[in-house]
């Protein structure tokens, strides 16, 4: 069966009534009166009712329901699972006669198991006998040991039962910032997707962005280009204009000398015909210069070939 601890000598004394506890020589707990011992008995529910005069003449009967109520007590578990525990461990070694070490059992099991619980109050020289032949002092020091352990027990077991909840509290506390993390990691991976998509979007648009800045940056070239085609249209029209403009006048000014001409050729025909004469004479002497031009030209080239001939001919004789 479990083994429990072994109490300090420092542990806590027995509780309730000390109404007649003793001090055992060379023990740490102190013997407790039969009165004090048969209520505690009677709290555990041992069977049959326990009485104070029952722990002052004790019976085998009265020893195994003490001892069983306060191992049951001690170690959390019954005797009958102890004994089932028992069977099968007999069992498996062969033995089909289980059924008859019933008895023993019972008194085997409680004499184990008790005697556990007196040695982790010091007492050493427990044996079978004390459950047998039960003497009335040994057995209220039996019984005060093995109660003070359970009362160290039930002391330990509120300190601990509290620690447990203190660690169940924290465990749930635990649980629930876990699921806060998870919620957060949750709503940080969403966070992150969604920053990524918006990056993504970020990037298309910038994109779009720089398309559109160059097909603006086209237009504007184009856009240049025939502001300079209607610059120079504008500049050649002006020039037209002006060219029409400056014709027109012309054409007004040769119109105007027409009619003074004709004015002239009605007032004084004699005087247009001697200026036609002078610029015939003129016209005529122009072209004889150019004619003795190109005569002295053709002479000198005549010269120059010849010249050149002779030449040879010096360098043919030579």
């Amino acid at each position: 069966g479990p083994r429990p601890a072994r109490p300090r000598p420092s542990a806590p004394g027995p509780r309730g009534p000390r109404a007649g506890a003793m001090a055992l020589k060379g023990h740490s707990f102190k013997m407790l009166a039969p009165k004090d011992i048969a209520d505690v008995m009677n709290i555990l529910g041992a069977h049959p009712t326990v009485t104070s005069e029952a722990i002052d003449k004790p019976t085998p009967e009265i020893v195994q329901s003490c001892v069983q109520a306060l191992i049951q007590f001690a170690y959390d578990a019954d005797l009958p699972e102890v004994k089932a525990h028992a069977h099968g461990i007999l069992q498996r070694h062969g033995d089909q006669h289980a059924d008859v070490y019933d008895e023993v059992l019972d008194v085997v099991c409680l004499f184990r198991t008790s005697k556990q619980l007196l040695a982790i109050n010091r007492v050493e020289d427990y044996s079978l006998k004390d459950m047998w032949e039960p003497h009335p002092k040994r057995f209220r020091m039996m019984l005060s040991a093995m109660i003070n352990f359970c009362r160290y027990k039930e002391n330990k077991c509120a300190i601990i039962t509290g620690m447990k909840d203190a660690l169940q509290g924290l465990d749930a506390e635990r649980m629930e910032h876990l699921d806060i993390a998870k919620d957060m990691d949750q709503s940080l991976f969403a966070a992150q997707e969604k920053h990524k998509q918006e990056l993504q979007d970020i990037r298309d648009a910038e994109m779009e962005v720089q398309r559109v800045q160059a097909e603006v940056d086209k237009l504007q070239k184009a856009r240049q280009s025939a502001d300079r085609v209607v610059e120079e249209a504008e500049s050649a029209l002006a020039a037209a204009k002006e060219w029409t403009r400056q014709h027109e006048e012309q054409r007004e000014q040769t119109r105007e000398q027409v009619v003074q001409l004709q004015g002239q050729i009605a007032e004084s025909p004699e005087g247009i015909e001697q200026e036609i004469r002078e610029a015939q004479e003129a016209v005529r002497e122009e072209r004889r210069r150019l004619e003795d031009r190109s005569n002295e030209k053709r002479s000198r080239t005549q010269r120059v070939q010849v010249l050149g001939r002779l030449e040879e001919q010096l360098d043919t004789v030579r």
